[in-house]
């Protein structure tokens, strides 16, 4: 796995490096304190391949980026508990060198508001810190690269500088990553800039989970009654899969009927569910806030399309 590190803003909201730590439970991690980031290693991948305890190696680095390879034959999933990464073994990449995954991580400073961003690739965790930073984590295979070598478009809003900027950041012909940074100058785009940013103050709603067509990530589902069935069979092969069934006049606005339904979703903060996915109902936000759930999917049966509701 190649490991990249990118900041977008102020250099310094991430001077610390990405290390490979142990815990008191003997559980190893590569974790990065400074943005709360840790992917476990799975207890199956042998010890042998692990780096050295403390700071990683780097393979190269500039000002605002970095690369490590780490773990070589190994893959990135998320717990479909609480959307956690996990890194497992893949036998792919023994076979073929191209199935090695690219995990970039992209910190974007508070200076910049994110209006909006494109990518071709999957985005597999999100994370922020209030007035400081957000970002993401960009998950892809060696060989999409090829086919896609822009990892990520950004559009954002300079907040120090009155100033709407095109952030582009994409893989160089020797493997290493550049950002491109170009100030908009369409007004059309500006105008709908403007707009979008005047539609929400909170600056850390720019970063949503992406995944790939008919992915079924998290394990809790709640569902209207038609669509059950067909729920229940495309989850057999999860683990511990959370179904419940709430039909659509159940979140209403008759506070009684709310009240029920909150008890009926007591489970998933008893079972502390972290992630969950919406079918044929919506829930209110309130309740989603109630309940404890970071990361909210809404499943479109007709498209076969999970998209991301709400993230961290």
């Amino acid at each position: 796995m190649y490991l990249y590190n990118v900041i977008l803003g102020n250099q310094n909201i991430a001077p610390a490096k990405w290390c490979h730590m142990v815990d008191d439970y003997g559980n190893h991690f590569i974790a990065k304190d400074d943005i709360s980031q840790r992917l476990r290693i799975d207890k199956e991948v042998d010890q042998n391949k692990h780096p050295q305890v403390g700071e990683l190696p780097v393979e190269w680095a500039s000002a605002n980026m970095c690369c490590h390879h780490i773990l070589p034959g190994i893959r990135w999933s998320n717990n479909n508990k609480n959307m956690n990464p996990l890194l497992l073994n893949d036998r792919r990449v023994a076979e073929n060198p191209e199935f090695e995954q690219i995990v970039c991580y992209l910190t974007v400073s508070s200076n910049y508001k994110i209006v909006r961003f494109a990518t071709e690739h999957r985005i597999l965790q999100t994370y922020h810190r209030e007035n400081e930073y957000q970002g993401c984590a960009i998950v892809l295979d060696t060989d999409a690269k090829k086919d896609s070598p822009t990892i990520i478009e950004v559009y954002a809003y300079n907040t120090k500088k009155d100033e709407y900027k095109k952030i582009t950041v994409a893989f160089t012909e020797n493997d290493k990553i550049n950002t491109i940074i170009k100030n908009v100058t369409n007004k059309a785009t500006i105008a709908d800039m403007k707009e979008q940013c005047s539609k929400f103050k909170n600056r850390y709603m720019g970063f949503k989970i992406l995944t790939h067509s008919g992915d079924m990530i998290t394990r809790a589902w709640v569902v209207s009654p038609k669509y059950k069935e067909m729920v229940q069979n495309r989850l057999k092969g999860i683990n511990s899969a959370m179904i419940i069934e709430v039909s659509p006049d159940e979140v209403g606005n008759d506070p009684e009927v709310l009240e029920r339904t909150k008890q009926k979703l007591s489970i998933l903060r008893e079972s502390r569910i972290r992630s969950l996915t919406l079918c044929g109902v919506q829930l209110p936000l309130s309740i989603i806030r109630e309940l404890r759930i970071i990361y909210v999917f809404n499943y479109d049966v007709k498209n076969d399309i999970l998209s991301c509701r709400k993230s961290n």
